[in-house]
């Protein structure tokens, strides 16, 4: 075993990187860069029916918008690969041979239905569902012909115990242990055998993983044993919940990584909120991956499921936003605005993002304000709502901003003060009716920023039009 300490992240290639399986990777990367190891990816490919290339590729593009940088990987090869199982079946078929020479795995012949009708039984007497061990002692006469046997592996008596990083000292009695099936009767090894086989020859010391995968510690344990290699020290979390203590959806929106990119959240944010996902950093700030790796401690990890909060999320990406240039965002506004001016889109959205919690949030706020106010946007409609009153306001800001050259942030403040000064009106009755004349929506951004962004011909375009809808040209 090499003193180097490692961990790994071993998703199976079968659909987006989920928010839980995210966190796992986040905390093996922290966890491996704060005591200066390596972080291995490795792809657990065994469902071959289920695993696509597409998936693969996509988790690897997940890590990398995350920035968890990875030491060994496919396409990044290191002393222990190739990193995909299916590429590793060799490795798998040596150790199943070797544990049969041994007498410590052994053939087993039964058919599902006796397989069925032993556990119905069992389980009518009150017993734990485990294999009687019929095959395990068979003589050569005894064999089938023409049946196609499983692997089991021959779990010893006794119990297993370790002590997990999270959870503390765990004992597993080996009676309730069912011999269980390391190589299937088609000859492709089950996962729980492959996985721990692969720990071992790729040096792994630390395994951090859900603790959906605590039931298959002991018998991990146990191969590992068998076949000389050392145990690593696991690390189980606690599993990820939605609202109600449910187990996170795959239909809610913080269940994929993709997701949560598609719908504008920055990576910052995302590893931040990942990070509070059962760990107190001790600063609610956003916090950069260097500084959580430096912080970062298994033993402040905590027993109790995380709720995903997605308000917490929203907070930590307008900090996100808030912090970073707006040109980091053109290339998602300009798909959203393709005939919009670059350089005005820029201006738009270094106005709008202080208020944003997600790019999504900023493409709402400009959506008003770029092009021209279409003439079923429900203006009318809107300014009808509000009385008979709306057309005074939106005559008087006319009549302002013709009188003066051009709209900045100062001659905007200094028209709206003249407006209210003139009408008499102020709060909801004098701003609601200017807003939906030069948005056509009752909601946005500060109006003198809405006139800043709008210009001075486009703005009286639109209260012209505004005040015609409503017959008051």
């Amino acid at each position: 075993m090499t003193d180097e300490l490692r961990t790994r992240f071993a998703p199976s290639p079968t659909g987006p990187l989920h928010t839980g399986s995210a966190r796992t990777a986040l905390f093996n990367w922290l966890f491996a860069r704060s005591r200066g190891g390596n972080f291995v990816l490795r792809i657990d490919d065994t469902d071959t029916a289920r695993s696509e290339k597409r998936y693969e590729e996509s988790i690897l593009h997940d890590l990398t918008w995350l920035g968890l940088t990875l030491d060994e990987a496919p396409g990044t090869e290191g002393a222990y690969g190739p990193y995909r199982q299916s590429e590793r079946c060799a490795l798998y078929k040596e150790a199943t041979a070797e544990l049969l020479s041994k007498g410590l795995a052994y053939k087993c012949y039964c058919s599902k239905e006796r397989l069925a009708d032993a556990r119905a039984e069992l389980l009518k007497a009150g017993s734990p569902p485990r294999y009687d061990r019929r095959c395990s002692g068979l003589s050569p006469s005894e064999v089938p012909t023409g049946v196609n046997p499983v692997v089991r592996f021959k779990v010893p008596a006794g119990s297993v115990a370790f002590t997990d990083a999270v959870k503390g000292d765990i004992t597993f009695q080996g009676f309730d242990i069912s011999d269980f099936v390391i190589e299937a009767s088609d000859g492709s090894v089950t996962y729980n055998f492959a996985s721990a086989i692969d720990d071992a020859l790729m040096r792994i010391t630390h395994v951090i993983r859900g603790d959906d995968h605590l039931s298959n510690t002991p018998g991990q344990i146990l191969v590992l044993k068998a076949l000389g290699h050392t145990v690593p020290e696991y690390a189980h979390l606690p599993l990820i919940v939605g609202t109600g203590g449910r187990p996170l959806s795959k239909r809610e929106m913080s269940a994929s990584l993709a997701t949560l990119r598609e719908d504008g959240f920055l990576p910052e944010a995302v590893i931040n909120a990942l990070a509070r996902l059962g760990w107190a950093p001790g600063d609610e700030g956003l916090l950069s991956l260097t500084e959580m790796a430096r912080r970062f401690d298994l033993k402040k990890l905590s027993r109790s499921p995380s709720v995903f909060d997605t308000e917490r999320l929203g907070g930590f990406n307008r900090a996100a936003i808030a912090a970073a240039p707006a040109e980091v965002f053109l290339p998602q506004v300009e798909a959203a605005f393709p005939v919009a001016d670059s350089a005005w889109l820029v201006r738009a959205v270094t106005v709008v993002k202080s208020d944003a919690s997600s790019v999504k949030d900023m493409i709402d706020m400009i959506a008003p304000l770029a092009g021209n106010l279409e003439s079923d946007s429900g203006v009318a409609e809107l300014l009808a709502t509000l009385g008979s009153g709306s057309g005074e306001p939106l005559k008087a800001l006319l009549a302002e901003i013709e009188g003066i050259s051009e709209i900045t942030e100062e001659s905007a403040k200094s028209v709206l003060s003249a407006v209210k000064k003139e009408t008499g009106l102020k709060g909801r009755s004098l701003f609601m009716p200017l807003r939906v004349g030069l948005t056509g929506v009752a909601t946005g951004i500060e109006l003198y920023r809405v006139m800043e962004l709008l210009g001075r011909e486009e703005s009286i375009k639109r209260l012209q039009a505004a005040l015609g809808s409503v017959g008051l040209e």
